[in-house]
């Protein structure tokens, strides 16, 4: 399988590349885990909002987005098309980002109630990430939704509860205000 990792910002992310991400989030999260289209267009303007792709015979099958934060890379979303799943895509994508960002790396999962999201979590446990069982609540993305209820896993290291509330107030700040 031939694939090409690109990381995009502000100037690269085109309009035919926003369309493509937005659909594969419209087709991967339930709608309370992402923003209107106006909205997650905004936040392509933003310096430190960025948008790693990956390409296969240059079709976009992947992407993940992610914050490049003071002291640490937040990934907010993590959407791999629904043909190409289960092909070690994701974990790829996952390496590339460890390797090219070399910081610690913060991601949210859903609580694991179901099975599909206990699937999930053991895949970022398989891929170096950790569960810190702090509670929190991601700040709703669009108005009208409330509060949804999540647990950070870091990687390269679980995290103490003095960096987790460290995590929690800068996302707050740069990404949940935006």
């Amino acid at each position: 399988m031939n694939l090409k990792f690109e990381v995009l910002n502000r100037e690269t992310i085109t309009p035919d590349v926003f369309e493509r991400f937005y659909s594969l989030l419209e087709k991967s999260l339930p709608r309370v885990e992402f923003r209107s289209k106006e909205n997650q267009r905004n936040l392509t303007k933003i310096r430190v909002y960025k948008l790693l792709v990956c390409k296969q015979n240059k079709n976009i099958i992947g992407a993940i987005a992610f914050w490049h934060l003071e002291d640490f890379v937040f990934i907010e979303h993590f959407v791999v098309d629904e043909t190409c799943r289960n092909l070690g895509i994701g974990t790829k994508m996952l390496e590339f980002i460890k390797i090219q960002l070399a910081s610690t790396v913060i991601l949210e999962v859903e609580l694991p109630y179901n099975e599909m999201n206990k699937r999930r979590i053991a895949f970022y446990e398989r891929n170096g990430f950790y569960y810190n069982d702090f509670e929190y609540f991601q700040i709703p993305l669009n108005k009208g939704d409330e509060p949804l209820a999540l647990r950070i896993m870091s990687c390269p290291k679980s995290i103490s509860k003095e960096q987790f509330e460290n995590v929690k107030q800068s996302l707050k700040n740069a990404v949940y205000s935006s």
